[in-house]
């Protein structure tokens, strides 16, 4: 089987001396915490900026984010400089996927961060801009999941894992027919069609339910009509304040951090070049739509090996 890679949100760094350092931004805070770590005898490697206003402060190689992208970034680690806390995530996340560095020193937000990693990391970005260096140690990695399925839990039949959310399919009509035994006719198998064997991220009828309860849209007409046509028998008012009490609980465990999910992953199969959610579309759905690119999903450890094959081939 393929090597795993282990679980990487318990990783953590330290900065010290040794390190090389780059700093993003090159306005007056970045700018001034660069002078003052250079007066500490800290290495600092470059500046990134979006646009560079001159090529070298005080030495030091200020460069393009284009730049920097292309450069080899193992062992930097990146200090987020920007006066507004608000832009960080966004600059975290890009430096982690396009830059594939972890290890980043920022006002974290909510981006796949339990309540303790986040309150950590902004102690350490306090500590650092308080110019307490010695206390920047153990600081959470942010998670790199970019060309890898980062492994959660392994056992001896069943693995989980963060998956990227863009590759999962709600089942498809013939998996309902088969497991519901319902005999749609024509017309309503068309219509079947338009929320199964699709992306689960484009799916409109999980979208109506979330639109819903956040009283963007008046009534969650698809939800109701999916299962309608799949032949379920239901009070539609017990229904919807099922699932109104369904996400209210996913919003609650959120509050916290990802354990809950993580404790019950969505549910998947690989058949012919998918990853089909089979139990969990409701978790997977409302993550997708507070922004989370990757979520928990479980699948048969030999299907693993199908799945890392299937997205070799979507790369090349």
């Amino acid at each position: 089987m393929h090597g795993y890679k282990s679980e990487r949100m318990k990783e953590t760094f330290s900065v010290d001396k040794s390190s090389n350092i780059a700093i993003y931004g090159a306005g007056r805070r970045s700018l001034e915490l660069c002078n003052v770590l250079i007066a500490s005898d800290y290495n600092i490697c470059c500046i990134v900026d979006r646009e560079p206003f001159v090529e070298n402060y005080m030495s030091i190689p200020v460069v393009s984010v284009e730049d920097f992208e292309k450069e080899g970034n193992d062992g930097i680690i990146l200090i987020i400089g920007l006066q507004d806390g608000c832009k960080h995530e966004e600059i975290a996340k890009w430096a982690c996927y396009k830059c594939h560095i972890g290890r980043i020193l920022y006002i974290p937000t909510k981006y796949r961060k339990s309540l303790a990693d986040m309150q950590t990391i902004r102690r350490a970005y306090n500590d650092l801009l308080n110019g307490e260096y010695s206390k920047l140690h153990n600081i959470p990695q942010y998670y790199e999941l970019k060309n890898e399925l980062t492994v959660i839990e392994l056992g001896d039949k069943r693995i989980s894992f963060w998956c990227p959310s863009n590759i999962l399919y709600t089942q498809t009509v013939e998996d309902v027919k088969r497991v519901l035994d319902i005999n749609p006719n024509r017309d309503e198998e068309q219509q079947l069609s338009k929320y199964l064997g699709v992306k689960l991220s484009e799916c409109s009828s999980y979208q109506s339910l979330i639109k819903w309860d956040r009283k963007e849209i008046d009534y969650p007409e698809d939800y109701v009509r999916m299962h309608q046509l799949e032949g379920y028998s239901f009070d539609e008012d017990i229904l919807l304040n099922n699932r109104v009490h369904l996400l209210e609980k996913y919003r609650f465990a959120l509050k916290f951090d990802m354990s809950f999910f993580i404790d019950s992953p969505c549910l998947g199969t690989v058949r012919d070049n998918r990853l089909i959610i089979t139990d969990g579309c409701h978790r997977a759905s409302f993550l997708i739509s507070e922004g989370y690119e990757f979520v928990p999903v479980s699948i048969s450890v030999e299907e693993y090996d199908d799945l890392l094959d299937m997205m070799k081939k979507y790369e090349d």
